[in-house]
């Protein structure tokens, strides 16, 4: 499969490719732990594994919200239902 320059295949690839060389420059460095911004991909999360690093994932959504409207509310609940199906069990993701 060819990835093209400027699509989003090939923009989350190369975000994924980068994710992965810096868990192993984290791991070469003595760092043991890794926080990501986004929900991490399964090769994120298995290549951290591999070297040892847990990764704490962060949910991605709008932090400055205000809860004061249920949409709001039930967006932020999605946002991290999402995040947490995406790597639960995952022996990398920090508890």
């Amino acid at each position: 499969m060819a990835l093209w320059p400027g699509t989003h295949r090939a923009k989350a690839t190369l975000r994924s490719t980068r994710r992965c060389a810096i868990s192993v420059n984290c791991r070469n460095s003595g760092a043991n732990l890794v926080r990501v911004y986004e929900n991490a991909s399964a090769l994120v999360l298995d290549l951290a594994s591999t070297h040892g690093i847990k990764v704490l994932v962060d949910v991605g959504w709008d932090k400055s919200a205000v809860f004061l409207d249920s949409q709001t509310r039930r967006a932020a609940r999605e946002a991290v239902r999402q995040a947490v199906r995406g790597c639960w069990g995952h022996p990398a993701v920090l508890l």
